[in-house]
């Protein structure tokens, strides 16, 4: 999983303000490409640079998005649209890896919760019975999945996970 950031002005070059209407549909845009999106339209964040001894800033506003996929052309196609849209030399798109962290509550008599970790496929589980928390490695994310979706989580876990799966009995609660 990938989070992108777009960082654009509330201003052009010339300090006129962009209308509401602008920032929407970008968000409208992103929204219809990804499966979700976040903007941070209210509290602008202020960026601040240097070009050799001048300093220059900017109130900004972000747009983030979640991606399986990493696009580098897709993200190029859509910099040069954004700057030709904002009047912009260079608008700021930036990526990085990162995690989900899955906590469920279990509707089961024999498992308390599970988490999941989607970067290092660990899946966690809490037993009832025992209180105690295993951690079993290499679980793909689609058998996590089905492990979340599946009616009967505690026999879903015994044919799917229980002896599939190196596993360590961890000293947490």
């Amino acid at each position: 999983m990938h989070l992108f950031q777009i960082l654009l002005p509330l201003t052009d070059k010339a300090g006129q303000p962009f209308a509401r209407k602008d920032f929407d549909r970008v968000k409208e845009e992103l929204a219809s490409r990804f499966e979700g999106v976040t903007a941070y339209l209210q509290a602008p964040a202020e960026g601040l640079w240097r070009q050799g001894a001048q300093s220059d800033s900017d109130e900004i506003v972000i747009f983030e998005v979640m991606t399986e996929e990493v696009d580098l052309a897709d993200w190029l196609e859509r910099r040069a649209a954004l700057e030709r849209r904002f009047r912009q030399d260079k608008v700021i798109i930036r990526y990085m890896p990162m995690a989900l962290v899955q906590v469920d509550a279990m509707p089961s008599t024999s498992i308390r919760k599970s988490e999941y970790d989607s970067e290092s496929e660990v899946l966690s589980v809490w037993f009832v019975a025992s209180g105690k928390r295993y951690d079993y490695e290499g679980v793909p994310f689609e058998v996590y999945a089905a492990f979340r979706s599946a009616f009967a989580k505690g026999r879903f876990f015994n044919d799917w996970i229980r002896d599939r799966y190196p596993f360590r009995r961890s000293t947490d609660l």
